[in-house]
């Protein structure tokens, strides 16, 4: 986990984008997954287009919370420490299952 992440990235103004990621990731128009598992450096990914997916490899949907900011941005929280930022990814797929994102934690 990195050093950097505080709960101030969780509540930027809203002209103001914070980034605290130790790894950024982009995608396109066309359909991607992006895989983070436990022990992972902090990440943020920004996808344009198609039906995204965020596969949380070894850990539980009731293990997390998705919470969205004012600047667009989702984070996932583990054990309330967050672990990925992101715009534009539909879907969460976890250990025990796939879920829609304000489906199922209302985000």
């Amino acid at each position: 986990m990195a050093e950097n992440t505080t709960p101030e990235a969780l509540n930027p103004q809203e002209d103001e984008t914070i980034s605290l990621a130790d790894k950024v990731v982009r995608g396109g128009a066309e359909h991607n997954f992006y895989t983070y598992k436990k022990g992972d450096e902090y990440m943020q990914i920004i996808d344009e287009g198609g039906t995204n997916i965020l596969i949380l490899q070894d850990i539980h949907s009731n293990e997390i919370a998705v919470k969205k900011r004012q600047d667009g941005f989702y984070v996932v929280l583990l054990d309330s420490m967050p672990i990925v930022e992101f715009q534009g990814i539909e879907y969460i797929q976890a250990t025990d299952g796939c879920y829609n994102i304000t489906t199922r934690w209302g985000a």
